[in-house]
């Protein structure tokens, strides 16, 4: 996932840190995609089919509601503070939280000036839409979106086993 759109909304929707506590007990972890997806709102964002032209229009719209000071450009700041205001946080986002958008960040900042313009941004939704839709149609189907959910979890865990330090003994 190289769309800083799709990062920020994954923060500002699972980070468990960021949350007020639940009201209720909240439901086990889902099992698998599947499972989370049947959870959420049949015409919620990761539950319906979408377009380029949707994906377009969700990473146009996000960028502008995360470019604060109406320059053009996302900065990390201007994630971070969007993050906390949309979560009532105080305080500092968690590591991992901040970590994630920061690489996601410097993947899509193609001039490494360490800000991202739409430009920018509409590149990694392109390459995340293309690598999304899988069966080249135009759309991208909630078993789809799984998929490659899937995969990305199975890249993440060979990446954490390749940079985990290998015990002597």
């Amino acid at each position: 996932m190289k769309s800083l759109a799709a990062a920020a909304l994954l923060l500002f929707t699972a980070a468990p840190g960021l949350a007020q506590p639940p009201a209720q007990t909240p439901l086990p972890a889902p099992k698998n995609c599947a499972e989370l997806l049947a959870r959420m709102p049949s015409d919620g964002l990761w539950t319906r089919v979408e377009t380029r032209q949707d994906a377009d229009a969700l990473a146009t719209a996000l960028h502008k509601k995360l470019d604060l000071n109406h320059d053009g450009y996302v900065t990390l700041d201007e994630v971070k503070q969007v993050a906390k205001q949309a979560t009532g946080a105080t305080g500092e986002l968690p590591p991992d939280g901040e970590a994630f958008v920061r690489r996601v960040l410097l993947q899509s900042d193609s001039d490494h000036d360490g800000r991202l313009s739409l430009a920018e941004e509409m590149t990694g939704t392109d390459a995340a839409f293309a690598a999304t839709d899988t069966n080249h149609d135009g759309k991208v189907t909630p078993n789809e979106r799984c998929a490659a959910m899937n995969n990305r979890a199975q890249q993440m865990v060979q990446e954490m086993k390749q940079a985990a330090p290998t015990a002597s003994h």
